[in-house]
C-alpha cells in the first residue's frame, strides 16, 4: 500500500509540474537568457548543418521546443486573453474578432517582401515569430492556430485558380495561403498577411456576424506580382478561393499553453546597455519585448 501511495504521489506531482509548465507563460527573463546563450540559432543566417557542428542535437531539440512554447504562449495571449479583454463576443462579433486577431499578427510578423535577402523557406513558424517575418503560409498558420483556440477548429486554405477563364500564367496555380473557419455551415476566410482580414463568399443573409461580403470589397491589384508573394492590397477572384482546398487543420487544445501570464518585471535598461554595441541582440531583445507587450522598451531597442 505504501508503494502505491508513493507512486500516486509522484504521478500527481508530475501532473502538477506538467500543468504548470503548459499553463504558465514562459517568463520573459528565461526567454532572454536563451536568446543570449544561443544567438546564432535566431540569426537570419542560420544554417542547421553548420550549427550542428558546434552544438549538440539535444541543444537543437531543446531550442525547437523553446521557440514552439514561445509561439504557443503568444497565440494563447493574442487569441483568448486579448479577445476576452476586448469585450467582443466571438460567435456574434465574428468579423470584429477575426479582424482583431489578424491585425495583431499582421502588425507583429512582417511579410518577407521587406527583406533584401530571403532566408530559408523551410524554417518553422515558431522561429519566424521571434525573428518577425514570414511568408503568407507561415503568417496564416499562426492565425489559424489562434482562431482554433477561439472557435474550436480552423484550417489553412490554399487558393487555386480555375483552369479556364483566367490568364494562362495563373491557370490552375496556387498563389496564396490564408486561414478559414466554418461557422453555421459558412466558410469564413481570414488573412493576416493581406490588408483584407476577413470576408465570406455566397453566405446566407441571416448569418449572425459582422464579416464583410466578398462582393462589397474591391478587387485591387497586388503590389506587383501576387504569385511571387507580394502583399495583397485587395482580393483575388472569387473562384481562386472557392476552388481552393484545406492544407492544414488546427483544433483547440484542452489546456491552452501560456494562459497565465505572470508579467514578471524586468530591468530592460540594463539589458539594452549591456548589448548596446550588438545590433543582432538589440533586434532580438526588441522582438521579445514586443511579443511580451513591453512596447516602450521594444521601441527603445530599435
Amino acid at each position: 500500500m505504501r508503494i502505491l501511495w508513493t507512486i500516486c504521489f509522484f504521478v500527481g506531482a508530475l501532473g502538477i509540474l506538467c500543468y504548470t509548465i503548459v499553463s504558465v507563460r514562459l517568463p520573459i527573463g528565461i526567454a532572454i537568457q536563451v536568446v543570449e546563450t544561443y544567438p546564432s540559432y535566431f540569426s537570419f543566417g542560420f544554417d542547421e548543418n553548420d550549427w550542428k557542428k558546434e552544438y549538440s542535437y539535444v541543444e537543437l531539440a531543446g531550442l525547437d521546443l523553446f521557440s514552439n512554447k514561445l509561439l504557443r504562449d503568444w497565440v494563447t495571449q493574442e487569441s483568448i486573453a486579448e479577445v476576452n479583454r476586448s469585450g467582443f463576443r466571438p460567435f456574434e462579433d465574428v468579423g470584429s474578432t477575426v479582424d482583431f486577431i489578424a491585425s495583431s499578427i499582421h502588425r507583429t510578423v512582417l511579410s518577407q517582401r521587406h527583406l533584401d535577402e530571403v532566408p530559408f523557406e523551410n524554417w518553422p513558424t515558431s522561429r519566424r515569430l521571434i525573428l518577425g517575418w514570414g511568408y503568407c503560409d507561415h503568417i496564416n498558420e499562426t492565425l489559424a492556430s489562434a482562431l482554433a483556440e477561439v472557435y474550436g477548429a480552423a484550417q489553412t486554405w490554399d487558393t487555386r485558380y480555375p483552369e479556364e477563364g483566367v490568364s494562362k500564367e495563373v491557370a490552375g496555380l496556387t498563389t496564396h495561403t490564408l486561414a478559414a473557419i466554418q461557422l453555421d455551415g459558412v466558410r469564413i476566410y481570414a488573412d493576416a498577411w493581406s490588408r483584407v482580414h476577413s470576408f465570406v463568399i455566397d453566405s446566407p443573409g441571416n448569418l449572425k456576424n459582422s464579416v464583410r461580403r466578398y462582393e462589397s470589397i474591391p478587387i485591387l491589384p497586388p503590389d506587383k506580382t501576387f504569385g511571387s508573394q507580394k502583399q495583397a492590397q485587395g482580393l483575388l477572384i472569387a473562384a481562386a478561393y472557392t476552388n481552393g482546398s484545406k492544407s492544414k487543420a488546427f483544433r483547440s487544445t484542452f489546456l491552452p499553453s501560456g494562459r497565465l501570464d505572470l508579467r514578471i518585471s524586468l530591468n530592460t535598461r540594463e539589458l539594452l546597455v549591456r548589448h548596446s554595441q550588438n545590433t543582432q541582440m538589440l533586434y532580438l531583445l526588441g522582438r521579445l519585448f514586443y511579443l511580451y507587450r513591453f512596447f516602450d522598451d521594444s521601441r527603445h531597442s530599435f
